[in-house]
Parts: structure tokens; sequence; C-alpha cells
């Protein structure tokens, strides 16, 4: 599952210098992740919607799993496809 989506624009607050320095091993683990998928395409690739969490919000971590929801069907479906059933 992929993580490390873009931030999303209503996002304003400057970060502090702790979320700084992991945002830029977000960024470096999405330009890596990026790169690979450029040269070849899991059978499955998950990718929720949680760019408007910051990078060191985990007390936020139950907005953070209903935020990634809506990936639960497609995730269904896409496996039931992969194991043909």
């Amino acid at each position: 599952m992929e993580i490390s989506g873009p931030v999303s624009a209503d996002r304003r607050e400057v970060p502090n210098a702790l979320e700084c320095l992991y945002a830029t091993v977000l960024v470096m683990t999405h330009s890596i992740i990026s790169e690979k998928l450029r040269h070849g395409a899991p059978d499955l690739l998950l990718q929720p919607n949680v760019g408007s969490f910051r990078a060191l919000g985990f007390l936020q971590a139950s907005a953070i799993l209903r935020a990634a929801d809506p990936v639960k069907a497609e995730f269904t479906e896409k496996l039931a496809r992969l194991i043909g059933a």
C-alpha cells in the first residue's frame, strides 16, 4: 500500500522541524515508489487518500483509517479478480 500521496491543498500550517525531517523521508519514498512503478507495476496497488494528514499524525490513526475506507471495496474487487474468485 502506497501512503505517501500528495498533500492536500487546504493544509496551510507550517510543519515543525521534526515533521520537515520526516517529510523528506516521505518525499524520497514517494520518488522511489514512482520510479519502481514506472518500471513495473505490482499486481495490486492501493493508494488511499490520506494527503490531508501531517507526517507525524500518529494520534489521528482512527481518522486516517476512516479516510482509507473507500479503498476497501477497491481492494476486495481487485483481490477477487487476482485470485479468480
